[in-house]
């Protein structure tokens, strides 16, 4: 877990956290990727004696859902959790053998008297799970009504901002009822540049004072690219238009991208571009509400914007 030292200027968003869940309530924390979202939230948990982790990242199918919720008890040391752990990896079995239904397994998951009014379970990317279609509505559900009746208390974390508002916004199973929101926002210039100076000051290397303020226009603020501005910087590399065809970046939004539909990526290139939408052809609404959704694109007055600086221009200029 991270401590407190190893974030930068979020010292409000991580006391509000801890507020949040020392009067018993329950939170969300959305921004896009590369924000620091979890860095936060695991920053926040010190307090925490009982604590799950989920991480449903890489979450394709009803057996990885089982599997990370096992993961979540297995790698905590507090008694009790390890043995249900044991306990539901033989459920999970018998869902890959056909005898149990990956809902049976939720229904055990959450039944179980291990989790308590003290128990607190943090889920990594909840809206990645959309996918498992009926299954991520019983979670949610099951989510839900455990929250509503006090027996645990949950921290959701998602870079699908679309997904996530559209959850909290709910009518049958209204989230923003239960959830506080915390919304983590780039950083502004002069926390963006201090945090560029301390490095470079720590790591004892030096570049042009052009080259550091064209650092934070590339990255406008996101940490994630601060980050590789600073790594690059302390290499020696002082050109910021490098950043472009960096190998590090270049995997960073190829992650993203090659998750998507072909249409999704040829709607991406058009927003990009500022071309016209309906060079994308049929299926234009539902290929916007997705990306909007998958926190990659939202709407501006001025038409829809990929919010991700690199993204943007990678594909802008075809470097992807």
């Amino acid at each position: 877990m991270a401590d407190k030292e190893e974030l930068y200027d979020r010292d409000n968003e991580r006391d509000n956290l801890i507020k949040i869940l020392l009067n018993g309530r329950s939170a969300a924390v959305t921004a896009i990727r590369g924000m620091g979202k979890s860095s936060l939230v695991k920053a926040s948990m010190a307090h925490i004696d009982k604590l799950v982790w989920v991480d449903l990242e890489d979450v394709y199918n009803s057996m990885d859902l089982a599997q990370q919720l096992i993961n979540g008890f297995a790698s905590q040391k507090i008694s009790g959790i390890n043995e249900k752990a044991i306990e539901l990896n033989k459920v999970k079995h018998k869902i890959s053998t056909g005898n149990f239904s990956a809902k049976n397994f939720l229904d055990i998951f959450f039944d179980s008297h291990i989790l308590s009014d003290s128990t607190v379970i943090v889920i990594d990317e909840i809206t990645r799970a959309r996918m498992l279609g009926s299954i991520y509505n019983h979670f949610m559900n099951i989510l839900y009504h455990s929250v509503k009746e006090g027996r645990i208390q949950i921290v959701i974390i998602s870079s699908e901002i679309g997904a996530l508002y559209e959850a909290l916004k709910s009518k049958q199973l209204p989230f923003g009822n239960i959830l506080e929101l915390i919304d983590l926002k780039p950083f502004d210039e002069p926390t963006s540049l201090n945090f560029l100076y301390d490095g470079l000051e720590f790591y004892g290397a030096k570049c042009p004072k052009w080259s550091i303020s064209e650092y934070y226009r590339i990255s406008e603020g996101i940490p994630v690219w601060l980050t590789l501005s600073g790594v690059r910087m302390v290499e020696g590399l002082c050109n910021p238009n490098g950043i472009y065809t960096d190998d590090r970046a270049l995997k960073y939004v190829l992650k993203q991208i090659v998750e998507l539909s072909k249409k999704e990526i040829e709607m991406l290139r058009l927003i990009s571009k500022r071309q016209n939408m309906s060079l994308a052809g049929t299926h234009l609404r539902r290929s916007t509400n997705s990306l909007i959704k998958k926190g990659l694109v939202v709407k501006t007055s001025s038409g829809l914007m990929i919010l991700d600086p690199l993204m943007e221009y990678m594909l802008r200029n075809e470097i992807l």
